[in-house]
């Protein structure tokens, strides 16, 4: 919102030394902040609870996290390129300005924060299968995209959009950080009903593949936004962006009953085991 109203008085840029600002203070509070510390997470996958002696656990990550991660990644490259559609969309189209884009946008960080306190309350009470979360954030974000980019073949709904836009970015917010959240859990278990080990080193590993696929194809949405509007109306590249989110509900939906039903008991078993 602050970028927006700044380019709406000053030009592009002051907003870009807002963000510069913020993102020099963020580093100095990140380096004081943070203690320089060598601390190793603690595992007991260095030895057999069983037998008590010691084992050489194997850090080979199995083969089938890619299925949750293509999940995953669907979801993240169309929530990149929603959000940057959203403020051109609602200003070529109905001739809004910057700041009414940015308002709209600012429902993205409700819903994803609401998104991201529901994601670690179901996962922490073990009130719903990680997949299963992941399911209902992908079908968020499929309704999400509907909504903000209403049909233009339905005139009546079409010409409400710049007021749909605001449910539409929630949910599509609230969805996206349900799946990436519950992604991360996913990998993990996975990894430990595959190998039947966790150790420190393999959730390393998964935790850096799965933040360089978030980012990665998070970030590539606005260049498959750009490709994607300059060969199709806001509301095909939605239905096209919808479709996929469809298909990564199927494969949460399938994955979810490949495992079927079972839930880590944290308690009774440690997950760095």
């Amino acid at each position: 919102v602050f970028g927006c109203l700044l380019y709406d008085k000053y030009g592009y840029l002051y907003p870009f030394l807002f963000s510069s600002s913020m993102a020099l203070l963020s580093t100095f509070f990140i380096a004081i902040g943070i203690p320089a510390s060598g601390t190793y997470l603690a595992s007991q996958g260095e030895t057999d609870l069983a037998t008590k002696k010691l084992v050489n656990p194997s850090t080979k990550l199995s083969k089938v996290i890619i299925l949750p991660l293509i999940a995953c990644m669907i979801i993240n490259l169309n929530f990149g390129v929603l959000q940057v559609s959203v403020t051109p969309f609602l200003q070529e189209v109905f001739h809004k300005s910057i700041s009414y884009g940015g308002i709209v946008l600012i429902m993205v960080s409700v819903g994803m924060t609401l998104g991201s306190l529901v994601a670690g309350i179901l996962l922490q009470h073990k009130i719903l299968h990680q997949f299963s979360i992941m399911a209902y954030g992908a079908a968020c974000l499929c309704l999400g995209l509907i909504i903000t980019f209403p049909s233009d073949r339905i005139p009546s709904i079409y010409r409400t959009a710049p007021i749909l836009a605001f449910p539409g970015v929630f949910l599509s917010g609230f969805g996206a950080p349900m799946i990436t959240i519950s992604t991360l859990r996913a990998l993990y278990d996975m990894q430990l009903q595959r190998k039947g080990i966790l150790t420190p080193r393999c959730v390393t590993r998964l935790t850096g593949i799965w933040l360089i696929g978030y980012s990665g194809v998070y970030y590539s949405g606005s260049f498959l936004a750009g490709v994607l509007t300059d060969n199709l109306t806001y509301s095909d590249m939605a239905e096209i962006l919808a479709a996929f989110c469809l298909i990564s509900v199927f494969l949460c939906v399938a994955l979810r009953v490949l495992v079927k039903g079972k839930v880590m008991d944290e308690e009774a078993r440690p997950l760095l085991s």
